[in-house]
């Protein structure tokens, strides 16, 4: 029979891997916001306030995304909770491109904004539970 800890340390470089990839496209999804900052300006013409809401809307929806995809990751497992979310935030985010008003702009990042709080508890909790007790430096910084 195996041992629990040949289980985790022969898969944690992967998991390593894989959570990276997912938390790089998550973060992807909230960077590409900053970046467009400046034309969405321009072409919705709306004020600084307005771009600053924008953010604020991605943000407060991944505060909801969290506690959701927190929960599902508690009931279904993280890798499913880590799948959903980020079909979620693609789905989202590629509306985002079809937005013809500020209001529908804010609540598209708004839903976006679930999934990207959604991949970053359960990528951490499965990362954490991957690495087995002797490697208390790595579990701290993740």
């Amino acid at each position: 029979m195996l041992n629990q800890t040949n289980i985790v340390s022969n898969n944690r470089w992967y998991v390593l891997f894989w959570n990276t990839i997912a938390y790089l496209y998550d973060s992807l999804a909230l960077i590409t916001l900053s970046i467009c900052i400046p034309f969405i300006i321009k072409e919705m013409n709306i004020s600084l306030s307005q771009s600053g809401l924008l953010s604020s809307a991605t943000m407060i929806g991944g505060a909801f995304g969290a506690i959701f995809f927190g929960k599902m990751a508690n009931k279904l497992g993280n890798k499913k909770a880590i799948v959903w979310a980020l079909i979620e935030c693609g789905v989202f985010t590629v509306f985002v491109y079809f937005a013809k008003s500020f209001e529908s702009l804010l609540l598209l990042r708004f839903l976006a904004g679930i999934g990207i709080g959604g991949v970053w508890g359960p990528c951490v909790a499965m990362v954490s539970e991957s690495w087995d007790g002797k490697s208390t430096l790595f579990r701290t910084v993740c």
